[in-house]
């Protein structure tokens, strides 16, 4: 026992003496050790990643030309059903004979910019979830539907002149975008929040479409067989 407490007091002993005859590789040593775990943080750092943080390779440009491929998705999307109903249907008083609600905003009310915000939102909550890597399959699911009823209901309503499946098609809509706004809130508040004026939105024209087919139903019924 003596013997292995004296062979480790000399292990020691030349380890000291070591460190005191080479401080120089001591201290390389420790700013390799130091470098390392740097490096390591980094590396989590660039896994795990979000918008503006320290990873240079990608660059604030490239995080713009992804916004802007977003917003030409949605404002496409949108702008497909739009023009393909002035396009294929070119009479559009159709509306203007049907009774109307009380709380519809007059025919010639310009919603150009509301929508264009409306845009530059959705695209917006897109791109703060695609920047932090989070779509999932259901936040994909929820993101697409959301695009597609929006871009139906124009051609449903104005186009085929069907209020009943203009009113599934919005109630479907309605669902999508809530949807969408309670998955992306879980990712982050500002992608969440940012569709909330859309949401809102969405139930007022579900209001609007309902109010018009209740009003209509008897001249217009489930399905228009008339036009």
């Amino acid at each position: 026992m003596e013997g292995d407490k004296d062979h480790r007091k000399m292990i020691y002993v030349v380890e000291d003496d070591q460190q005191q005859q080479h401080p120089a590789s001591t201290i390389k040593w420790q700013d390799e050790t130091l470098n390392n775990q740097q490096q390591r943080s980094w590396l989590h750092k660039l896994k795990s990643f979000t918008l503006f943080t320290e990873d240079r390779r990608i660059t604030r440009t490239c995080q713009l030309m992804t916004f802007v491929g977003f917003f030409i998705v949605v404002m496409g999307s949108g702008e497909v059903g739009r023009l393909s109903t002035q396009w294929l249907w070119v009479e559009h008083s159709w509306s203007e004979q049907l009774i109307r609600p009380p709380y519809v905003p007059p025919h010639d009310y310009d919603f150009r910019v509301l929508w264009i915000l409306f845009y530059v939102s959705i695209a917006f909550a897109g791109w703060r979830v695609s920047m932090r890597r989070q779509f999932t399959k259901l936040r994909v699911f929820a993101y697409v539907c959301l695009l597609l009823f929006n871009c139906l209901w124009v051609p449903v309503f104005f186009g085929w002149r069907q209020l009943f499946l203009a009113l599934v098609d919005v109630v479907l809509l309605l669902m999508a975008s809530m949807l969408t706004f309670v998955t992306f809130l879980q990712v982050e508040k500002k992608a969440g929040f940012v569709l909330l004026p859309y949401v809102i939105w969405v139930l007022f024209m579900a209001c609007v479409t309902a109010g018009y087919w209740w009003l209509n139903y008897e001249t217009q019924g489930f399905y228009n067989t008339k036009y």
